[in-house]
């Protein structure tokens, strides 16, 4: 077969289905054939003249049309008198219309727009319109009785026009003339009861922005004690959150300021955080009509064309029923649409008048992969009868549903855009500090074929880095690599990871197994975004991904995504529900507002986190069941965002009593205001003062006793003793009164503070197996560190600095420089010999307190760059900074009780812990399974594939297609680039039916071993040829890379040397 790269690109981002071509032949022709499609007719206020105007322009329709009217105003000649009290102008819609096409309308006879828009002119006046629409179509070839339509839809007074279409249009007189009879009683009783406009207050009014459900509970309570046929109504639901009021002008008025008072309400507690979400803001718009149809108010117009239908000699019984549809009964356009879609239509013609409906269809219908065509405007005929003019139609979302897939070795997996893409699973291991900092639990979750990041937020210098990737490295097994996750907001970090020293990019050409950049904390501008993924693309680091946390930020991504559509672009949306720093947004909002959005960009894969802990609540947002609870058709993603259900895995360094807590804490399934406490999660704010969600214990408690006087150096002393008494009880005490201390006391309370856990002030240190993440502000497992008694070897230094200035001040010599007995800080390993040096030295150490000097100079100590102090060395203005700096690796120390350290997972995601120490990849699998079963239940087909990616360059399957689809391979130990991939033209392989790949462009051939575990690359050079052997492990079929073995890479350079 022949690879065809634009299709296969196309496959690698979207679903691996490619679309339809475009039918070259016109849109009306495949309706005529077959295609299944509907008829969808306007109702009430929608403008009439300009479009009759357009038809009869178009059309020539114009005197078929004057005789149908000609014919209804007979019919009507018996109740003439009592229409003319409310229609003083007549009905001669024709003329008005051609007013329009050649007559100056000044010099012309034609009423004003109240007239022309009132019920007893505009009624009939549409239903006229969508009648010669439908017979325009026929007069161009496309007959509604010879291609029968799947469905034909009226709103509200569509189903006037709905009865012209199912009796053939054999009727069109007599229902032109119930028409007028229905228009003239609408404006006869509307008046009379006070549907009615008045003063230009329209007794209809869309709302849009809010449920139904909420909105009818609104005018419930605000009209309960009302005429309950009288009251306002929530008659007409447009769309999901679209609806229409039916009322008293005076009523709807009074919804309207009720409800800007609840929004201005709203948006206080959201501007306060005291709730999260979407702020309660509906938008009313009025609309355009004379009088308020779809309310119970209107019965009586009911009888009153019934009865003037009889006079006329038309069918009562068809008058009342059709008056009913439009006077009273509810109208649920969304269900309408649903109905049409089940009856198979694969296009709607909306009808008109012009195309007012067509835009309501197109956001009703939406993701459901449906085409729309304004059928009674001049540009939709062209749509219909041009060929290839037709509307392009978006992929339905049910494309992005996942899939089952049944590996080699018969384990069946989710498939998704996301696992087709990377080869991994679609549950993701989040970055987060300072769970993920730590390599060991990012190395077991990617060993178990999950993508896995390492959070950027611990790796603060370029020594740690390196010696956490190279662990990183140590511990993933062949051909498995991770992704680095890394804050843009963070100037510091991000320079010296991504921005600048590019120690991530560098660490790639070193061949550190990450394949993948997650930029997190912020969105760079267009020009940078793009210039960095073109730049990390190079790298080798194909995936780049983007984490918004905003409506404004997703848009933003989407451009970028647009400017790279070459280019997969992952996008991580994050719920404002995920555990530490947090936003007030909504997941489920961010996805309803651009989901579509994102689904118009085909490079774009989306994943999701925030708030999901349980697999079943992983499974409804792969599946896109979420949606349908809030009323939208099932919007799926891509992948899953796992953090805080991670938090106590095995390789979870988190202390053992932290991890129990965590299983203990039940969270809460709304928001936790700011500043509040509920379900044993709290919302204090960080030492930057941004928002964080913990648990809620000792820690969390003082943490929102400090945000109460924090910056405030009066309420600070005011309450010194309180807060004293608050942090005493937390990991990071109070170090004491420095005026009242000794200066052995001094020394010896910040050595009982810095040790490391496991030393001793005599020099012993024991390191757990595992060994200890303390972070140096969140993270520094150096390699000095795992040595020295000292948290980190910037404490180690304070120290130094504190011993020498001891010396300084307890030297008799009053001038002169002072010779230190401890010149290095490398002597300060083993501190209670220090202390008892310097107590024989200078017997007056235990009873000389400290010079207010040295009290000053211990602060600026204690600010000095490195691993904040663990402690608080001062209670004044800034008292919650230094208590929540670095205060998150204590929930890592067994030495600390759970009550006393914070803890910071997501206040909802929290009550999906319920195991201490599941192995990290047995959890993600976990998830993945509860989506397999679901997706089982209704797409019971398996198919079998040789590795979950694909698409990349070959749909096929098979060693060769798993070699072509893997942009990597482990060379010698180190990832690099595959080879295969360095020949270029990909789309130009083709593998035969005995599975060996050929590439004519480089004359390079992929041949695979018998039983597929290994693939030979042979490449011509010059007259010579190398080989090239990729082991192909089981491993990549879950994504790994293949391999080249030390030796086979050194058979290849030899033949490499050999030809050079």
């Amino acid at each position: 077969m022949t690879i065809d790269d634009r299709d296969l690109s196309q496959r690698s981002t979207e679903t691996g289905r490619t679309a339809a071509p475009r039918p070259t032949r016109a849109l009306a022709d495949e309706l005529r054939a077959g295609t299944a499609y509907a008829l969808a007719f306007g109702g009430q206020g929608i403008a009439w003249r300009d479009a009759l105007s357009d038809l009869i322009d178009g059309t020539g329709l114009g005197p078929e049309l004057q005789s149908l009217v000609d014919a209804s105003v007979a019919l009507t000649e018996p109740v003439h008198d009592e229409i003319a009290v409310v229609r003083t102008h007549g009905f001669r819609p024709i003329e008005w219309a051609n007013t329009t096409t050649g007559e100056d309308e000044d010099d012309a006879d034609l009423p004003d727009d109240a007239s022309l828009s009132s019920a007893a002119v505009s009624l009939p006046a549409v239903l006229l319109t969508q009648i010669g629409a439908v017979r325009a179509l026929g007069a161009e070839g496309l007959d509604v009785d010879d291609a029968v339509p799947a469905a034909v839809v009226g709103h509200s007074q569509g189903v006037l026009a709905v009865e012209s279409v199912v009796t053939f249009g054999s009727i069109d007189d007599r229902l032109l003339a119930v028409a007028e009879l229905i228009g003239a009683a609408a404006t006869l009783v509307g008046r009379r009861v006070g549907l009615f406009r008045r003063g230009g207050v329209s007794p209809m009014v869309g709302v849009t922005g809010i449920d139904g459900d909420a909105l009818r509970t609104i005018v419930d309570e605000l009209f309960a004690d009302a005429d309950p046929a009288l009251r306002p109504s929530v008659s007409i639901r447009n769309a999901q959150r679209r609806h229409v009021v039916v009322g008293r002008p005076e009523d709807l008025e009074e919804l309207r300021r009720h409800c800007a008072d609840l929004e201005a309400e709203s948006r206080r507690r959201r501007e306060a955080k005291l709730t999260g979400g979407e702020v309660f803001a509906p938008v009313f718009d009025p609309l355009d009509v004379e009088v308020g149809f779809h309310h119970p108010g209107m019965a009586p117009a009911i009888d009153v064309v019934a009865g003037w239908a009889a006079r006329c000699g038309l069918d009562a019984d068809r008058a009342a029923t059709l008056a009913r549809e439009v006077f009273t009964d509810p109208v649920d356009w969304v269900e309408e649409m649903a109905h049409t879609l089940e009856a198979g239509a694969e296009w709607i013609l909306d009808m008109g008048p012009g195309e007012a409906l067509t835009r309501l269809n197109r956001s009703v219908v939406r993701g459901q992969g449906v085409g729309v065509v304004a059928a009674a405007t001049r540009g939709g005929l062209r749509n219909l009868f041009t060929p290839g003019a037709a509307p392009a139609v978006e992929r339905p979302w049910t494309a992005y549903q996942p899939q089952l897939v049944e590996l080699p070795d018969g384990s069946v997996h989710v498939e998704t855009s996301f696992t087709r893409l990377t080869g991994c699973s679609p549950i993701l291991l989040a970055g987060m500090t300072p769970t993920t900092v730590d390599p060991a639990i990012v190395a077991a979750a990617a060993n178990a074929g999950h993508w896995a990041e390492l959070a950027g937020g611990g790796q603060v210098s370029e020594a740690i880095f390196a010696e956490n990737t190279e662990r990183l490295a140590e511990l993933l097994e062949p051909g498995r690599s991770a992704q680095f996750n890394s804050l843009f907001l963070d100037p510091y970090l991000w320079k010296l990871q991504v921005g600048g020293k590019r120690l991530v990019q560098k660490a790639r050409a070193a061949g550190i197994p990450f394949d993948g950049v997650i930029v997190t904390a912020g969105i760079p501008e267009l020009d940078e975004s793009i210039a960095l993924i073109e730049e990390l693309t190079e790298a080798g680091l194909r995936h780049v991904s983007f984490k918004p946390g905003t409506v404004a930020q997703i848009r933003q991504v989407v451009r970028i995504a647009a400017e790279v559509p070459h280019m997969p672009v992952i996008v991580q949306v994050e719920g404002g529900r995920a555990g530490g720093h947090h936003s007030w947004e909504d997941l489920d909002d961010l996805l309803l507002a651009t989901y579509g959005t994102l689904r118009d960009r085909p490079n774009v894969v989306l994943c999701v986190g925030g708030g999901i802990g349980t697999p079943e609540r992983a499974a409804d947002y792969l599946t896109g069941s979420w949606a349908n609870a809030h009323g939208y058709p099932a919007m799926p993603v891509d992948g899953i965002l796992v953090g805080t259900a991670a938090m106590a895995t095995l390789e979870a360094t988190t202390s053992p009593q932290v991890k129990q807590l965590l299983v203990d804490t039940e969270g809460v399934d709304h928001w936790v205001g700011a500043g509040q406490a509920e379900g044993g999660m709290a919302s204090g704010r960080s030492q930057l003062g941004a928002d964080i969600h913990e648990i809620d214990n000792t820690a969390a408690r003082t943490g929102r006793l400090l945000d109460e006087v924090a910056g405030d150096s009066e309420a600070v002393a005011a309450r010194r003793d309180e807060i004293v008494a608050a942090i005493d009880g937390t990991a990071k005490p109070y170090f004491g009164d420095l005026e009242a201390m000794t200066y052995e006391q001094w020394l010896c309370r910040f050595t009982e503070l810095s040790l490391a856990p496991g030393a001793s002030a005599d020099g012993c240190v024991s390191r757990d197996g595992n060994g200890f993440d303390v972070g140096g502000d969140f993270s520094a497992d150096v390699a000095d560190g795992t040595r020295s008694v000292w948290l980190d070897p910037t404490i180690r230094e304070r120290f130094h600095r504190m011993v020498q200035r001891t010396e300084a001040r307890l030297d008799p010599a009053d001038t002169g420089r002072i010779v230190s007995a401890f010149p290095e800080p490398a002597q300060m390993e083993r501190p209670a010999d220090v202390v008892a040096a310097l107590a024989a030295r200078y017997p007056e150490l235990g009873t000389v307190t400290l010079h207010p000097a040295d009290a000053a100079e211990f602060l600026d100590i204690c600010r000095m760059p490195g691993k904040p102090v663990p402690f608080v060395p001062v209670i004044d203005g800034d008292v919650r900074r230094w208590w929540r700096s670095d205060s998150l690796w204590q929930a890592h120390d067994a030495r600390y009780d759970a009550d006393a350290v914070c803890v910071i997972p997501g206040t909802t995601a929290v009550a999906g812990i319920t195991r201490v120490d599941e192995p990290v990849g047995e959890l993600l699998d976990r998830f993945e399974s509860a989506t397999a079963d679901r997706v089982r239940g209704y797409l019971p087909a398996v198919e079998q594939v040789s590795g979950r990616r694909r698409g990349a360059v070959t749909a096929a399957q098979g060693p060769v297609a798993d070699v072509l689809n893997a942009p990597d391979v482990e060379w010698a130990g180190r990832l690099v680039v595959s080879p295969v991939h360095r020949l270029g033209v990909l789309h130009a392989w083709e593998i035969d039916s005995d599975g060996v790949g050929r590439h004519p462009v480089s004359g390079a051939v992929l041949t695979p071993s018998d039983d597929g575990a290994t693939v030979d690359l042979v490449v011509p050079i010059g007259r010579a040829e190398m080989t090239i052997t990729l082991t192909l492990g089981p491993a990549v079929a879950t994504g790994a890379a293949p391999v080249v073995t030390d030796a086979h890479a050194e058979a290849a350079m030899r033949t490499l040397l050999r030809t050079a």
